[in-house]
């Protein structure tokens, strides 16, 4: 597969992401959450694929409404752009670079998620990059082994 867009939705921030291209992630950063913005993304970059994080138990019910909404959002502007995506669990990406899906959030898990991620890269992505770009890295990789150009479509279920 050609590109992908890993996106990691976020409840109270701009969505991460990670552009993976032949199999080398050669963009990471924020997508403001604005469903144009998204959109226009979507389109400049014409990806094969986008690969949306499932759904994530959080602390709270608020914070569990904001991460569904944040990945409507995603899931919409994929439908307005014509990308296929995929929602990829965070027990799928997680077990895929040997970490137990309910293991405790901790400072240390974090760290070692990033460090595997950073080790995916082909440059150094700086100070900015954090869990949340680490997600987006995990969830793209996992979506290009995963996925060909066969991949059934998420739309194609209903």
């Amino acid at each position: 597969m050609g590109m992908i867009i890993g996106f990691d939705p976020a409840a109270s921030k701009p969505n991460a992401m990670a552009v993976i291209h032949n199999e080398v992630c050669i963009i990471t950063g924020d997508v403001d959450p604005d469903i144009h913005i998204i959109v226009g993304f979507l389109n400049k970059h014409k990806p094969d694929l986008a690969a949306i994080e499932g759904q994530f138990f959080g602390p709270n019910a608020k914070t569990l409404i904001q991460l569904a909404e944040a990945r409507g959002r995603l899931i919409a502007a994929c439908e307005l752009a014509g990308i296929p995506f995929q929602i990829i669990q965070p027990q799928q990406w997680l077990a895929s670079i040997g970490l137990k899906p309910n293991q405790k959030h901790t400072k240390e898990r974090d760290q070692r998620i990033i460090q595997l991620a950073k080790a995916l890269l082909k440059y150094d992505p700086g100070n900015g990059f954090n869990i949340d770009h680490a997600a987006a890295v995990h969830i793209g990789f996992y979506a290009a082994r995963r996925f060909t150009t066969k991949t059934k479509l998420m739309r194609d279920k209903f």
